[in-house]
């Protein structure tokens, strides 16, 4: 989209929300292009295709509108043999940056806070989707390594699960593992899942059981709890409130039970999908317009008989001269 025909938008109300950037640009682009809203697919990325080929642009280089240049050059630009660039502060999917005027041809980048991102490292490794070769890079919720043909290929490695070194306090068989969330925050579950579906927020304590049940000790920031009655202790193991095995086994099967009631209702109900109009065969079209014209053609007729009958009436009672 040309910068007259983009949408005002609030910077700070949409810094690092990318789901009001979309809602202004899509509000602008319908209008633009004449485009009923309500006609688009509801998957952001179709619908955003869509409108690409009816000529309303990436939505996306709509982030790119959003830079303050800053009075200081590029360090990385002469290094590889280039003009330097000016630094400017830009927006982007998590947030604002610091980055050079000369991309993408300098992917040089910071945080705002001045630390330096760490380039992205090549690894003696090929991505099994496309070939390219992988490397190390640093996201949102740290390091992880991914296809070096990103965005064209976005294969992204799973790092092997890190053992606490803690049996599982459900199943007695398997080890809690550290594991990530799909929202970056660090959990620990039983390695033998699905088949044990233990799972806890804090970390384990390891070789220091519950004095009073015997059970897993978890780690607070300013506190323990055990995982078997529930008792709390201080950062010195102390004792401040007391447990109840009974109690915690009752509240953890009860959370049990609300998760398969939840999953099940999940499973229950489908998902609502908008229905397509039926199209009509061919076949049964063509004679639908047929009786159409022949319905129409017979009122056409009725028609011009009831105006014949009314004007022979007329004429038989029209006196002689």
């Amino acid at each position: 989209m040309t910068d007259e025909r983009a949408v005002a938008i609030d910077l700070d109300g949409a810094l690092g929300d990318t789901r009001r950037l979309w809602g202004d640009w899509l509000a602008s682009a319908t209008l633009v292009l004449g485009v009923d809203p309500g006609s688009l697919p509801e998957d952001r990325a179709r619908a955003a295709a869509e409108l690409d080929e009816r000529g309303a642009g990436n939505w996306r280089t709509l982030l790119e509108r959003f830079s303050e240049e800053l009075d200081e050059a590029c360090p990385l630009c002469p290094t590889e043999g280039r003009e330097p660039g000016n630094l400017e502060v830009k927006l982007g999917r998590y947030g604002k940056f610091i980055g050079c005027t000369n991309y993408p041809e300098c992917r040089y980048i910071r945080n705002m806070d001045g630390s330096e991102r760490p380039e992205p490292e090549m690894l003696d490794e090929t991505c099994p989707e496309c070939g390219r070769q992988l490397q190390r890079r640093h996201g949102r919720y740290g390091p992880f390594t991914g296809c070096s043909g990103y965005p064209d290929c976005r294969y992204i490695k799973k790092d092997p699960p890190v053992s606490t070194g803690v049996t599982c306090p459900q199943c007695g068989e398997g080890e809690l593992i550290e594991k990530r969330s799909r929202f970056g925050s660090i959990f620990y579950s039983c390695s033998r899942y699905p088949d044990c579906d233990c799972a806890v927020g804090n970390p384990p304590e390891k070789d220091r059981p519950c004095p009073e049940c015997g059970s897993l000790l978890l780690r607070r920031p300013k506190s323990l709890k055990c995982w078997g009655c529930g008792a709390e202790l201080d950062l010195e193991f102390n004792v401040t409130r007391g447990g109840d095995v009974e109690a915690e086994t009752a509240a953890r099967e009860a959370k049990r039970a609300a998760r398969a009631k939840r999953a099940a209702a999940k499973k229950k109900v489908p998902a609502k999908k908008k229905t397509a109009a039926r199209k009509k065969p061919a076949a049964k079209k063509k004679e639908s317009v047929k009786a159409a014209a022949r319905k129409k053609d017979g009122s056409a007729k009725a028609a011009k008989a009831a105006k014949a009958a009314t004007a022979a009436a007329t004429s038989a009672d029209a006196p002689e001269a």
